[in-house]
């Protein structure tokens, strides 16, 4: 009997042990449950802090950047304002100096004038005397001419007279005094009009001297009115300058008065807004201080009820012990072997442990995608509409696979202004994984809150590798031209070994893929690399190996010459087969690069998607999709489908054997504490009439 009493005593104290044993773990959770929420609540307002801090220094930012353009926006309307002053004042110069030169040019022309007034009169005086000795010289010859008529007459007389003089010696001496007296007269006569010819030309040399004074006088009269019209022109023109020059300092004042009132206005505003912001940050602060008080008195108060629970739980226990030990004291001699066994199982049914094992995790998935549901015809929301639909299909697909999480989706628009107030929700900051947006500045935003509170993020339609550096938790879900230049400089490598491999020089834009792939290539340990330039491509050409141009361009006109260059080459020497070239996708855009084309230079490139009709894994994709739609399936909707399901199943999941639709996925960091880039590709070639996947490129 003793020893059935020690082993019940034994029982009953291995069950007290249990019962502590328990008490003492639950009361350590409930301690690390406190424990934790505590730092949780911590860490949580730690970031809410910071996030406030980093709305100040944003606010502080824009501030003086407004400032900063204020200054300026003054700075450059003072320049103007100079700038147009200097204008003004050299248009006044300009005026004054077309006035002075138009001045100048009035009394060249007057002096001219006068010269030419001056010539003309003296040409008028010279051919007045001209005329005057011209007359004085035919009066002297028609004298002379008397003079000789009259000797002649004499002579003749003389002879007359001398031969009649016997005879007529008293005609002879009439004759001689008619003559004599004719001579006198006509003397008289010429001496007359010597005389009234002096005088008429004295009067007309008179009448010419005053008309030429005259007209001297009317010319300076003349002058003298022109310079006083231009005197009073200038006058008029200075004061009208001057005029203008008030109107236009008045004006430049106003100007200033305006943009002195708009900074104060602009000043004010922000002022203002920074005021209201400054309160709207501490409504908010102190809602989520009060917040965080109502948790932790919510943490308390559902603490103190445990403890609570536990106290009743363990007095009850112990009452029940009790009431058993007595128990068993007054049936000592009656409890058999299989009793105690019977007791003992039903003390370790009280055993409040449970099996942890049998609950599974929940996750949080959000969706940030520009619906733009305040805009109406926004391009993003098409886009944004169609990425869910694919989104909707991988959901389904991951219920079936016993996914269990909650998922939220938020419209976050095309700026910040809608994406920032999303960061504040305590079911963003409680995600697993954050999938979006899809473009423009919300990416440097969303990836800056990802890397702060350690959450991965995926930018799903777009690479950016610009946001992996130094920020572990971005994955680029779609290959960088790098990449894609990256893989291929190895495929390349590898599938052409005994081909001769030309890489054409390529400019502008287009030069960082060609040194990619020159580098790459090299690296491969290879320096069987031709390099060419359009001009010289057709030189490498050999008619007993096959040569492969690789042209990295995304230039159509440069595109559309080699591709015609080549095939006028293969035509001319019968090279079918010969020549292969590997460009970019962008080649599939130009017209000018035909089907033709295509088939005879056997046109290759490489992509990170693959939704061409022929692939055969998008077909039940599409199905699933026209079924729950009723529409075709879209390329970002099977983007939208691809990027869920891989990352989910990957990241949470831990799952890493599916295949997607139409990516290929190979994610890998490019620096030590970078982000992850995809470095998977499809390599197509013309076959048949369409483009299909000859080549899957991962490492």
């Amino acid at each position: 009997m003793k020893k059935e009493q020690l082993a019940k005593e034994k029982i009953v104290n291995d069950s007290i042990a249990k019962v502590n044993a328990e008490k003492i773990r639950i009361q350590k959770e409930e301690s690390e449950k406190q424990r934790l929420a505590a730092e949780q609540l911590k860490k949580e307002q730690l970031a809410r802090a910071k996030i406030v801090n980093d709305s100040i220094a944003k606010v502080n930012t824009e501030k003086i950047r407004i400032q900063k353009e204020e200054s300026e926006k003054q700075r450059l309307a003072a320049e103007q304002l100079k700038k147009e002053q200097l204008a003004k004042e050299q248009i006044l110069k300009d005026s004054i100096a077309k006035v002075t030169a138009e001045k100048v040019r009035i009394q060249k022309e007057e002096s001219e004038k006068q010269r030419l007034a001056a010539e003309q009169l003296k040409k008028e005086q010279l051919a007045k005397a001209k005329i005057v000795n011209d007359s004085i010289s035919k009066v002297t010859a028609e004298k002379v001419r008397i003079q000789k008529e009259e000797s002649e007459k004499k002579r003749l007389a003389a002879e007359q007279l001398k031969k009649e003089q016997l005879a007529k010696d008293q005609v002879i001496k009439d004759s001689i005094s008619k003559v004599t007296a004719e001579k006198i007269r006509i003397q008289k006569e010429e001496s007359e009009k010597q005389r009234l010819a002096a005088e008429q030309l004295k009067k007309e040399q008179l009448a010419k001297d005053r008309v030429i004074k005259d007209s001297i006088a009317k010319v300076n009269v003349e002058k003298i009115r022109i310079q006083k019209e231009e005197s009073e022109k200038q006058r008029l023109a200075a004061e009208q300058l001057k005029k203008e020059q008030l109107a236009k300092e008045q004006s430049i004042k106003d100007s200033i008065a305006k943009v002195t009132a708009e900074i104060i206005r602009v000043q004010k505003e922000e002022s203002e807004k920074q005021r209201l912001a400054a309160e709207q940050l501490k409504k908010e602060q102190l809602a989520k201080d009060q917040a965080i008080k109502d948790s932790i008195a919510k943490v308390t108060a559902e603490k103190i009820r445990i403890q609570q629970e536990e106290l009743e739980k363990q007095r009850i226990v112990s009452e029940q012990l009790e009431k058993e030990r007595v128990q068993k004291e007054q049936l000592e001699s009656q409890i058999t072997s299989n009793e105690i066994n019977k007791s003992t199982k039903e003390l370790e049914s009280t055993n409040p442990i449970q099996d942890s094992t049998q609950f599974k995790k929940k996750f949080v998935l959000t969706f940030l995608l520009p619906f733009n549901s305040d805009k109406q015809n926004d391009p993003t929301s098409k886009v944004a509409t169609e990425f869910y639909m694919g989104v909707q299909l991988a959901l389904d697909s991951l219920s079936k696979l016993k996914f269990k999480g909650k998922v939220n989706v938020l419209d976050c628009g095309n700026d910040t202004s809608k994406l920032n107030p999303l960061f504040f929700k305590e079911e963003v900051l409680a995600s697993n994984l954050i999938i979006g947006p899809l473009n423009g500045i919300n990416l440097v935003q969303t990836a800056d809150f990802c890397n702060r509170n350690n959450i991965p993020m995926i930018n799903p339609i777009m690479s950016n590798t610009a946001l992996l550096k130094n920020n572990k938790f971005v994955y680029n879900a779609v290959s960088s031209e790098m990449s894609l230049v990256k893989g291929l400089a190895k495929y390349v490598y590898g599938k052409h070994t005994k081909d001769q491999v030309v890489l054409v020089k390529v400019g502008g834009k287009d030069e960082e893929l060609y040194h990619e792939f020159r580098s790459n290539f090299s690296n491969q340990g290879s320096d069987k690399l031709y390099e060419v330039t359009d001009t010289s491509m057709l030189s490498v050409i050999k008619k007993d190996k096959k040569s492969i141009f690789v042209v990295l361009t995304r230039d159509k006109e440069l595109a559309t010459k080699i591709s015609k260059q080549l095939t006028e080459h293969i035509d001319r020497n019968k090279l079918t087969g010969l020549l292969s070239v590997y460009g970019t996708k962008d080649w599939l855009n130009f017209e000018a690069v035909s089907e033709e084309i295509k088939k005879k230079i056997d046109f290759k490139y490489n992509s990170s998607i693959d939704f061409n009709s022929n692939n055969q894994n998008l077909a039940v994709l599409r199905k699933k999709f026209k079924e729950k739609f009723k529409i075709s399936l879209t390329k970002y909707a099977a983007q939208g489908y691809d990027v869920t399901f891989y990352f989910v199943k990957n990241l949470l999941l831990k799952s890493t054997n599916e295949v997607p639709m139409m990516n290929v996925f190979d994610l890998n960091r490019i620096e030590q504490f970078s982000g992850f880039e995809n470095g998977g590709s499809y390599v197509f070639g013309y076959e048949e009439g369409v483009f299909k996947r000859i080549q899957v490129l991962n490492d």
